[in-house]
Order: structure tokens, then C-alpha cells, then sequence
């Protein structure tokens, strides 16, 4: 006869699981590495229909909850193995979210991809990569995952067409993106002015106001974005400028 402590611990549920993460995402003090290990843990600990709609809400809450730090959460025992689990599976979880994006699955058919094949022994043999994998998804500018419509494609002929066509405005966009301002907030609205999107007047409706700052704030995001990639572009070209040098 099994006695009380050797009997199996019974699986969470998807709503006591997801206030788990919930509560710890907004109170832990530790590294996204450590963060994510114990996240999955608590996923891991959840039943099994649960898991892969709790990995999905972790995407999307992962990057907004900001913690108070009042809680210190102790160092992952795999923390210390980050550098060669990237090297070992960093490349590899990359390929599996552009393919899986590149496939256009709905939003809840592209975690339940994403969450098999962490789980999947062929890919990631291990715990420590399974951890790995996770909290390599979770950093990923690419999650949370969206689901698209088809965007404009137009021919190289027509695109360079209207190039020649609207050059004005395009020397206009460039000389804005190349001086200073105060706010980026600023930088952003004379671009949306370029491009037919104008700033509502002082006594403009509370909805209309509101439609403006939404596009405001997107294209501020837009430009961040923008900025990131072209430095870290100039930071890898001087890398290989330095290496070459050597």
C-alpha cells in the first residue's frame, strides 16, 4: 500500500497555474534566465492540456509585466550553462520560429508547434536545453506571435516608379529623420504629417485624439525598432572590420 507521500503530486490547473505565474512574474528578483527556468517549471507542473495555452499567455505577458523585485528567486542550476546552450541550441530554436512563422499557423496552433517541439526529446534532448529553448523563445523580438494578413507587395519596377515620382517627400522623411528633437514623440508626428496623418487640433474630440496618439505611439515603437537593428548592424560591421584588421 502507497503511502501518503509517495503518491503522485497532482497536476495544477490552467487557472491556478496561470495565477502562479502571474504573481511571480510581477514580484521576482532574479536574471530572465533564472525568470523564464522557474516559469517553465511551473508550466511543466501543470496538466497537460494547460501547458501549451500557458506558454502562449507567458509570451504575451513576458515583456509588459515590469516586477518590484521584492521576492529573490534563487539562480537557475542551468544559468550557469547559457553560453553553451546557445551555442549548442541558440541557432536551432531561431530556425523553428521562422519556420513556424512562415507557415501563417493562428495564434493558438503556433504555440502548441512552439510548446511540442520543446517538449521534444530529438530536438532538445535535456532539461537544461528545454529551459534553454524556452526562455530563448521568450526573449525573441518575434514573441509574442501575431497572426497577419497578406501585406502590399508591388513589382521592383513600380516600387522604384514611385520612388521617382514622390522624391520630394522622400528627401523631406530623410532630412526628419536626420536632426535632432526634443521628444520622439515630435520626430514621429512630423512623419505621420508626410505621410497624410495629421495632428488633431487642441479642441478635437477625446476619440479623435485618442485614434491619433495609438498611430503616434506605434510609429515611435516603429522608429525604435528601426534604430536597434541599424545599430546593431554597425556594431557587427565593426566587428568584422576588427577581425579583419587582426
Amino acid at each position: 500500500m502507497e503511502t501518503i507521500s509517495s503518491l503522485p503530486v497532482p497536476l495544477e490547473s490552467y487557472e491556478s497555474s496561470l495565477s502562479k505565474i502571474r504573481d511571480f512574474l510581477y514580484s521576482a528578483d532574479a536574471s530572465s534566465f533564472s525568470i523564464c527556468a522557474n516559469i517553465y517549471e511551473i508550466i511543466i507542473n501543470a496538466e497537460n492540456q494547460a501547458r501549451p495555452k500557458l506558454f502562449e499567455m507567458v509570451a504575451t505577458l513576458y515583456e509588459d509585466i515590469e516586477s518590484d523585485e521584492t521576492v529573490r528567486i534563487a539562480e537557475s542550476p542551468f544559468e550557469s550553462q547559457e553560453d553553451a546552450l546557445e551555442e549548442q541550441y541558440g541557432k536551432l530554436v531561431n530556425s523553428f520560429i521562422a519556420f513556424y512563422i512562415s507557415q501563417h499557423y493562428n495564434t493558438e496552433l503556433f504555440y502548441e508547434k512552439m510548446w511540442e517541439t520543446i517538449q521534444s526529446n530529438l530536438f532538445f534532448p535535456n532539461d537544461a536545453a528545454k529551459v534553454f529553448a524556452f526562455y530563448y523563445i521568450m526573449i525573441d523580438k518575434r514573441i509574442p506571435y501575431f497572426e497577419l494578413i497578406d501585406g502590399y507587395q508591388m513589382s521592383n519596377e513600380a516600387y522604384q516608379s514611385l520612388r521617382r515620382k514622390h522624391s520630394e517627400e522622400l528627401r523631406k522623411i530623410r532630412y526628419i529623420n536626420n536632426i535632432q528633437f526634443n521628444q520622439k514623440t515630435e520626430h514621429a508626428s512630423l512623419i505621420l504629417n508626410e505621410i497624410g496623418i495629421r495632428m488633431p487640433e487642441s479642441d478635437a474630440s477625446v476619440e479623435l485624439i485618442s485614434s491619433y496618439e495609438e498611430k503616434l505611439i506605434i510609429l515611435v515603437e516603429a522608429l525604435n525598432a528601426a534604430r536597434a537593428t541599424a545599430k546593431s548592424l554597425d556594431r557587427l560591421f565593426s566587428q568584422i572590420k576588427s577581425d579583419i584588421g587582426h
